[in-house]
This record gives C-alpha cells, sequence and structure tokens, in this order.
C-alpha cells in the first residue's frame, strides 16, 4: 500500500521550499563561505531550535556550522536529501565540491559482528576475492565510494603555475581534493557505519554502533615497513559528553600510528595524543582501533597500503519524547536520529518514518555511548557535521576573505613508504545522517577555505 503523505509534511515541505526559493536569489558564495552559509543554515535551525529541520526534530541546542560545506552536511544528514540537491537549491555552483555517502554496511547475519581489521580472509572481505570453485565475491570497498585527493607534495609539483588560491592551498599543507576520475589522485578516503555486534532491525536497517573510516595510499606498496616507527598521523574529530549527560565538548585528538612488533594486536603500538591526553594513550583506552593492511582495491590493481580505523559512534536521545517541543531526559544530544524509534503507528504497531523525509526511517535504536571514560563522561565521534562554531562574520557583501576552518578528518601519509616524511594527503568533512548513511565532502582547492592542522 503506498504511503499516504500527511497534511503536516506537505505544509512543513512547502515551508521549507519556499525559503529555499527565497534565499536563493541572495549572492552566493562557493565552497566554505558566504551569504549561502546563513541560506542553508536558515533551514538547519537557529541555536535555539525555534524554526527549520531542529524545531521539527525536537533539537535544542541547534547545530551552528562554520562553514557552507559542513551546513550542506548537516542539512542533508537530517533532511535525507543528497548534498549535491542541497548545494545547488541554494544558489551555489555545480563542481565546488566532490561529495561521497554510503550506507551502513549490512551485518553477514544478525549478531554476526562486523569484524575488524577487514582483510581478504574476513567476512565481508576488504578485498574483492575469487573462492576456490570460481566465484567472485566483491570486497567492501568494491561496494564503497570515495573521495579522491592529490597529496600536498604531489599538488605542489603538479601545480607550480596554477591560481594564487591553489598555491595558498597547498602552503598550508592540505591535501586537494579532486575528482575520483583524477589520475593524479593518490590517496582516497572512504566512510561508512556499522554494527560492532551486527544488529539490524526491519524497517530500519542497520543499528550503527561504530564509524569505519579507510585512507588508500597508492604510493606506499612495501607491505614489509620497519616496526615501531610512525607511519600515519589521523586527526580524530572526536566529542566528550559529561557525565551528567548534558554538556557536549570537542575533543581534536591525533592518533600516531605505528606498525607493531610481530605478533601484537595491529593499534597496539599507536598513540592517542591530545589536550586531554598530552603523553599519548592507548587507542583502545577510548574504543578506538587501527590497522594498515595491503591488497588492490577498485582504485588501483596493484598491492598498495589501507589504513584502517574505527572509532565508536556518540549518538543518544534513546529517551526521547513526543510530541515535539518537549523537554526529554538527558542523555539527548541527537533526538532527530531516533525518530523512527520513537514514533509507533497505533494501527500497524510498526516504527514510522522521519517526518521530513516520509520513505526513509531512522536507523539508531538505542543511545551510542562511545567509550564510558573512569570520570563517568563518555567519548566518541558525533554524528554533526563538526567541528561546530559560529558562522564567519565574512561575506560576499562586504569585500573581504573568509577565514580558515578546520577539517574534521585529515590524514598525513608515508610518501612513496619505505620511512619517507609523512605528507598531508587527506582533508575532509563529514556528516552522520538520521538513517547511518556516512556522508563526505571537501570543498575543491579553488574555493576551499578550510585547512587541516598540522599533525
Amino acid at each position: 500500500m503506498p504511503l499516504a503523505v500527511r497534511p503536516a509534511a506537505i505544509s512543513w515541505l512547502a515551508s521549507v521550499s519556499a525559503a529555499i526559493w527565497m534565499y536563493g536569489a541572495e549572492a552566493a558564495w562557493a565552497g566554505d563561505g558566504g551569504d549561502s552559509l546563513g541560506t542553508i543554515q536558515a533551514i538547519i535551525g537557529p541555536p535555539d531550535g525555534s524554526s527549520g529541520f531542529c524545531k521539527l526534530l525536537n533539537m535544542n541546542p541547534c547545530p551552528q556550522l562554520p562553514t557552507v560545506t559542513q551546513a550542506i552536511l548537516e542539512a542533508a544528514a537530517v533532511g535525507l536529501s543528497p548534498p549535491e540537491m542541497v548545494a545547488a537549491q541554494n544558489d551555489i555552483a555545480a563542481g565546488s565540491n566532490v561529495n561521497a555517502g554510503n550506507p551502513a554496511v549490512v551485518p553477514q547475519a544478525l549478531f554476526v559482528p562486523t569484524p575488524f581489521p577487514l582483510t581478504s580472509t574476513t567476512s565481508p572481505p576488504l578485498f574483492d576475492i575469487i573462492t576456490p570453485s570460481g566465484q567472485k565475491i566483491r570486497g567492501l570497498l568494491s561496494t564503497l565510494t570515495p573521495l579522491a585527493f592529490i597529496s600536498a607534495n604531489n599538488n605542489n609539483q603538479n601545480n607550480n603555475n596554477q591560481s594564487s588560491n591553489n598555491d595558498k592551498n597547498n602552503k598550508q599543507g592540505t591535501a586537494a581534493a579532486t575528482q575520483l576520475y583524477d589520475s593524479n589522485a593518490d590517496t582516497f578516503l572512504y566512510a561508512v557505519t556499522a554494527s560492532s555486534i551486527g544488529f539490524a532491525t526491519s524497517p530500519g536497517g542497520t543499528v550503527p554502533d561504530r564509524l569505519f573510516l579507510f585512507y588508500e595510499d597508492l604510493s606506499w606498496t612495501d607491505a614489509n615497513p620497519p616496526r615501531g616507527q610512525t607511519f600515519a598521523k589521523f586527526l580524530l574529530p572526536l566529542t566528550m559528553l559529561s557525565s551528567d549527560g548534558v554538556t557536549e565538548t570537542p575533543v581534536s585528538a591525533t592518533l600516531n600510528f605505528k606498525v607493531p612488533a610481530t605478533g601484537k594486536a595491529p593499534c597496539s603500538a599507536s598513540t592517542v595524543v591530545s589536550a586531554l591526553w598530552p603523553k599519548g594513550i592507548a587507542p583502545d583506552q577510548i574504543g578506538v582501533n587501527c590497522a594498515v593492511v595491503f591488497g588492490p582495491s577498485p582504485t588501483s590493481k596493484e598491492r598498495h597500503a589501507i589504513f584502517e580505523v574505527t572509532i565508536p559512534l556518540l549518538v543518544t536521545g534513546a529517551t526521547g519524547c513526543s510530541p515535539a517541543p518537549c523537554t526529554p531526559p538527558p542523555p539527548n544530544t541527537d533526538p532527530a536520529y531516533f525518530y523512527s524509534s520513537l514514533h509507533i503507528d497505533p494501527i500497524a504497531q510498526k516504527a514510522l518514518p522521519g517526518p521530513i523525509n516520509i520513505g526513509l526511517f531512522t536507523a539508531f535504536l538505542l543511545d551510542d555511548l562511545g567509550t564510558i571514560l573512569p570520570s563517568g563522561a563518555s567519548i566518541g565521534i558525533a554524528p554533526t557535521a563538526g567541528p561546530l562554531g559560529p558562522p564567519p562574520t565574512c561575506t560576499p557583501t562586504n569585500n573581504c576573505t573568509p577565514p580558515s576552518s578546520t577539517l574534521a578528518l585529515c590524514a598525513s601519509l608515508p610518501q612513496n613508504g619505505n620511512g619517507q616524511a609523512l605528507v598531508p594527503a587527506v582533508g575532509a568533512y563529514y556528516s552522520i545522517a538520521t538513517t547511518g548513511e556516512a556522508l563526505l565532502s571537501a570543498a575543491l582547492p579553488g574555493v576551499s577555505t578550510s585547512v587541516c592542522p598540522k599533525l
């Protein structure tokens, strides 16, 4: 039986459409800043959640985004629209950004955990494999869409005569995002959520509790690196939730990846460093795991390094309330992600789809509390398109240059491996949709004002 569109949904969709077209007449700035940011933020909502998506989904406080790229990702995540359409309907030029989205990994069977690290022998395998009987089994990477980058070192060499915008981007030590078909691309970033316990529902699909990140380094082909040496660095955009479940605090951390001694766990020699842990802690203390494997992939038939990083999700709101607006008990940082689990059809006794896109269900059922620390606080990666912050005061109308913003997912990887110096190789923003889909986006060099910190 076809879904019936409720009058309230029609009214809301009409009002949002009107807002999009009303703001479309304003000046637009492709990339990371400009009046388009105010346009999209208005659709998401003000800080108190009194309008927009945040009012509809009972989100208070409402996320405030400092760049257009992040605002597009946030609107796509809670509005369940493709990022490129959010950009297009807000007068942002096509080709300003590259985007990638991947639905959550479907468990091999109910309550069969997703393994880590993924290799050619795991289920699912990371790479395409051929069984002894001749059957081809697709690897996970073959089912995912990545973002492509030109590492900072190669980007400098290939673009010496390009525009000053590109030169500025290169000097800041940030990899250049590029199109997947660019033959100069030498690193790729994939993102996908999964259930560590193989939990899934119908409707709704996989109930994710972890984010998996895969960083491909096409230049590193030596599968026998020296042990105990830092071979890669990854920026981890973590969030800490206070022990009372009320206050969230961003925690920028760096994962220093070292190849462990033979026979040791793949992440056992690595450390996580931040202002909270200046001397470094073991990644497993905050639920992070890491590994490097070698093999072919959809981007290259040659064996090369693929770094794997997995981080626990921090998504709460399972004890929410309805109808909105209402004041649910903590923790309730992400109520939009639990809409289907909190709204049940009284006749069919089945979960209802979300109120924005009535054909899709929210994927979350239970609070994902990341890793519980000794203090009682929780830490993990939040679904919002952080790092959050106020929009810049600089706009196209006052003829100034927008300030740089810090990218969420950055990585410095070995150029050609074998102990050579690490170079900035990945720089992107992310968000996780209410359906569990992992979204990635990066502005192209000519319009990007976002940079990676020195790792």
